[in-house]
């Protein structure tokens, strides 16, 4: 199995059965877009990216209850699929400071990976899928 497989085992495993719009249809739709941004992007790592964009809800504090421990099984699953210490600290910067909520207080700017994830996330938001969501 893939690194990239292994990560969506995990949310899969996570997010399979959410009813609130945080479902594997949005996670396969928010890596697609991703991948697709990072092909125009070449510059950055697809390998963080596309971590982040498959694990970006997996402990979203409005889908779990205790986030500590939820935070803490994403890192598990990502050591167990393979990323570095360096490339988990990316990931979860990115998962950390990408929401909208986030992005508000304006306490860290995201790496050019974590535009690329925030952008995905969003253009899933506001598109017709976004619009049923809500």
């Amino acid at each position: 199995m893939t690194q990239e497989e292994q990560l969506m085992a995990y949310a899969e495993k996570v997010l399979g059965q959410d009813a609130s719009g945080h479902n594997m249809d949005h996670i396969r739709r928010v890596v697609a877009t991703t991948k697709t941004l990072l092909a125009r992007t070449p510059v950055a790592d697809a390998t963080i990216a596309v971590a982040a964009a498959t694990l970006h809800d997996t402990y979203d504090d409005k889908l779990v209850t205790d986030v500590a421990a939820a935070k803490a099984q994403t890192v598990a699953a990502m050591t167990h699929a393979g990323l570095t210490a360096a490339q988990q600290s990316a990931v979860i910067a990115i998962i950390d400071h990408m929401s909208f909520k986030a992005s508000l207080a304006g306490k860290q700017p995201l790496s050019l990976e974590g535009q690329l994830v925030q952008d995905a996330d969003r253009l899933d938001a506001i598109g017709a899928i976004g619009i049923a969501r809500a």
